[in-house]
């Protein structure tokens, strides 16, 4: 998902509903050796509009480091949401 315009305690809020909405449904997930329920790990990257001016910061770039982020999220317990700031 790509946002903008969003403060970095507007996407925070976001990206903790995304998570604490799919824990709500209680949805079954058979076969998983890490929980009863399925769950997700979000990874995200936030950018300011100034830091977007710097053209080293692209949507690219943001989309990479959100996808890092996600990695991190899954391999330090899952049923996260982990975001980095830029």
């Amino acid at each position: 998902l790509l946002f903008n315009q969003l403060s970095f305690e507007q996407f925070e809020l976001i990206s903790q509903q995304l998570r604490k909405n799919v824990n709500a449904l209680k949805l079954p997930h058979k076969g998983s050796k890490v929980s009863d329920v399925l769950t997700i790990s979000v990874g995200c990257a936030f950018a300011t509009a100034k830091a977007m001016d710097n053209e080293s910061i692209t949507a690219k770039s943001l989309i990479k480091d959100a996808d890092v982020m996600l990695y991190e999220a899954k391999n330090t317990g899952r049923d996260r949401a982990l975001i980095k700031s830029i």
